[in-house]
């Protein structure tokens, strides 16, 4: 993942592979209801949406983050399905999407609306019931594009930058910014890469911001400055190890194959939890490669970088 700086102080994430195309021009940040997008001539999902060959009248963005133009947060969607995913008006009386109050029994109302269809569920005496129905049917009717009133304040992918030293920048989530913005912070340089410091790591208080009660703490994307809440889960130190790519000073390119001079073979070996696991010498790189990375899926699980 990578940010393009936008106007206003906004900032767009990309992919890798999409960077590089995206900076021929000047992106500029233009408001919308839910946040900023970004904007030229057109729209940056509609480029990024053409490279995928996305041809769908409407474009959504998973998380609700217009400005997260990563491929993996865009899909096809239709103006209606577009319009689920989204939380409840502000102006709303009830808070929650879908239920109005009804002056005349004094009761709440449920309704929703699908693809220009109004769907009316009924009367109920609490919000709570209201909400249970309109739940239910909105999950039924929308599935994967259902957004519901608990679920706004989550806006997963609003994304704010800290600076750092040596002209380093930090990546966190929108909730954490007001409170992490207390301290100055520092980059320090890493084996993979700057992290935020100042007397402890900017990770760790986020993490305890989370809950999040454990003895190391992976940063899914390798990236140790990227301190958003959806990019830090709960680790062993052997289960963060695996989540590294292959040792710059490796002889084979592979992790966890080693060229074995007096049999002029691979020979294939993984540690686990402090136990290592010898698999065998092979007589070609791939054949090693294959055996080390079916056991690193079967021992690691999500955590397995090969």
């Amino acid at each position: 993942m990578k940010t393009i700086k936008l106007t206003q102080g906004q900032v767009a994430l990309v992919d890798d592979c999409d960077y590089e195309y995206l900076m021929q021009w000047k992106w500029y940040a233009q408001r919308v209801d839910n946040g900023f997008r970004a904007v030229r001539t057109i729209y940056m999902h509609t480029v990024i949406a053409e490279c995928m060959d996305i041809d769908a009248r409407y474009l959504d963005h998973i998380d609700q983050n217009p400005s997260n133009n990563q491929r993996s947060n865009l899909r096809g969607a239709t103006n209606s399905q577009n319009g689920h995913n989204r939380g409840h008006n502000k102006n709303s009386k009830t808070g929650v999407k879908g239920v109005y109050f009804h002056k005349k029994s004094g009761k709440y109302e449920a309704q929703i609306t699908v693809e220009g269809k109004k769907h009316w569920l009924g009367l109920f005496n609490t919000t709570s019931e209201a909400e249970k129905v309109v739940v239910a049917k909105r999950e039924e009717l929308v599935g994967e594009f259902a957004c519901h009133s608990y679920q706004t304040a989550k806006v997963k992918g609003v994304v704010r930058e800290i600076e750092l030293t040596q002209g380093q920048v930090a990546l966190v989530s929108g909730c954490d910014y007001e409170h992490l913005m207390k301290w100055k912070w520092r980059a320090q340089w890493h084996h993979s890469g700057f992290r935020a410091v100042r007397t402890v790591f900017m990770y760790q208080v986020v993490a305890e911001r989370m809950g999040i009660n454990a003895r190391c703490i992976d940063h899914i994307d390798q990236n140790p400055l990227n301190d958003r809440r959806s990019n830090l889960r709960a680790a062993t130190v052997s289960q963060n190890g695996h989540n590294r790519g292959c040792n710059k000073n490796s002889k084979t390119g592979v992790k966890g194959v080693f060229f074995d001079k007096a049999s002029g073979n691979y020979k294939t070996q993984i540690m686990v939890e402090g136990k290592q696991y010898y698999l065998g010498i092979f007589a070609t790189l791939e054949e090693a490669k294959k055996a080390i990375v079916a056991k690193r899926e079967e021992s690691v699980g999500e955590f397995a970088c090969h």
